[in-house]
């Protein structure tokens, strides 16, 4: 699908803060602006072809920042012409599907994935927030629907039922719309008429995307709020579908936020030196639980959990994600888990018959080994969700917690009969879900935190 960027508005609420830009050149962070975050976000989910249409003045300026990311298109804009004139002027050689995209508007990725797979049935598809933030209420656009259609836009409406986020799938019926809109109602017509055009025709839809990050930039004080909001995609961004559990509750709440921290403030921390501090970590609980301290022995081991998330995020915000920095993060907990092991066992000695306790450690090391190898063969049988988030949970993340569940007690058999006994129960259930042909994946590597051979 080829995506449209409207980027031909003054920004005249933003004041002094454009200083002769557009206002989709404003910065989120350093070198990085709303335009250039969006493009990447098209990017990412398979947008091969992007258009910027913008006025004249602004194109070389959009130009320098984009380069061959995108098309940068000039129309004829004068005031009191209306944003889908924009629109009409870019699209005036196309009839397939397009995707509209608000330059103004900053959000998440997963409104844009929702709207391309779900949008395109009818003429016209937005976005629809439920439960916009009070901002968004009283800058956005009102929609009121009814069993999946849109019956009629407009900011000041008293009944509604959410507000839109700024993104349009429009198929090639509703940019027929778009050119009897303009035909009829001359260059001052808006996004919002195209839409009660087309609900007025039964001819416009929308997907719900309440609970998503997302924000109109009108103000500068839109414009400070947004930066943080930015951060906040960043880190949400970070989480992964086959996350386990204790990932998703726990681990991703606190390695977001030191991975974006260190994005911020320093380059010279790279992601192999943070695979190697959480391969030392790891090795440090091994060497405290051998020598029975358990309790600290297991609290290292949840640290170097939460760690083992960072590196592949800080390599994921940095742009440097690699096979190479994969296979690093993979062999190295693979040593620092068959260690752990190693030192429970040698905990557990005095609690079971000495053969109870070999074939016990045999089959939680060699149980770890298997998860990893299934997580791998199952790529593209078995989606990695299904597989690892649901019982036995036998993934990395787990594991280190019941590892220092097991220090916390002081019983050095609770994470070994858990491993031995979850990591049998995943091979099967990989196998049924394999058989059943449970769907194409997007499968993960088996660290506990961020495969970096899996970048975007």
């Amino acid at each position: 699908m080829r995506a449209v960027i409207v980027a031909a508005g003054l920004g005249t609420r933003m004041g002094d803060a454009l200083n002769g830009r557009p206002k989709c050149l404003l910065e989120m962070e350093d070198g990085r602006s709303i335009l250039e975050y969006t493009l990447d976000v098209l990017r990412e989910l398979g947008v091969g072809k992007i258009v910027v249409a913008t006025r004249p003045e602004f194109v070389e300026m959009i130009r320098e920042r984009v380069g061959e990311r995108a098309e940068v298109a000039p129309v004829y804009v004068e005031e009191g012409y209306g944003n889908l004139y924009t629109l009409y002027q870019a699209t005036l050689d196309l009839w397939d599907d397009i995707l509209a995209v608000m330059s103004d508007h900053l959000v998440e990725p997963s409104i844009v994935k929702k709207l391309l797979e779900e949008g395109g049935e009818r003429a016209v598809t937005l976005c629809l927030d439920r439960r916009p933030s009070r901002r968004n209420l009283e800058e956005g656009l009102k929609i009121r629907c009814q069993d999946g259609r849109v019956l009629e836009a407009g900011k000041e409406l008293k009944e509604f039922h959410g507000v839109d986020t700024g993104l349009f799938v429009i198929s090639r019926r509703g940019l027929g719309l778009v050119r009897e809109l303009v035909e009829t109602r001359g260059p001052g017509a808006e996004f919002v008429d195209l839409i009660n055009y087309a609900a007025g025709r039964g001819e416009a839809g929308y997907v719900d995307v309440t609970g998503s990050l997302w924000m109109d930039i009108d103000t500068p004080e839109d414009l400070e709020e947004a930066r943080r909001l930015y951060w906040r995609i960043l880190r949400k961004r970070l989480h992964r579908d086959w996350d386990g559990p204790i990932s998703t509750l726990i681990n991703r709440r606190v390695s977001t936020r030191l991975s974006t921290l260190l994005y911020r403030k320093t380059s010279r921390i790279t992601p192999n030196h943070v695979s190697m501090a959480s391969f030392l970590l790891a090795l440090l609980s091994a060497l405290l639980i051998w020598f029975e301290s358990l309790v600290l022995g297991g609290l290292l081991a949840q640290l170097s959990s939460i760690l083992d998330g960072v590196d592949g995020e800080l390599a994921r915000l940095r742009g440097v994600a690699s096979r190479l920095g994969g296979f690093l993060d993979t062999v190295l907990d693979r040593f620092a888990d068959l260690s752990i092991i190693a030192a429970l066992g040698y905990q557990s000695l005095p609690l079971l018959p000495p053969w109870a306790t070999i074939i016990l450690t045999a089959l939680a090391a060699s149980g770890i080994i298997l998860v990893s190898y299934i997580s791998v063969l199952s790529r593209g049988l078995v989606e990695a969700r299904r597989l690892r988030r649901g019982f036995p949970w036998p993934t990395r993340d787990v594991r280190l917690f019941m590892v220092m569940v097991g220090g916390l007690l002081e019983a050095p058999l609770i994470p070994l009969l858990y491993i031995a006994a979850s990591s049998p129960i995943f091979a099967v259930k990989a196998l049924i879900l394999s058989v059943r042909g449970g769907g194409v994946g997007g499968g993960s590597g088996e660290g506990g935190g961020e495969p970096r051979n899996q970048p975007g």
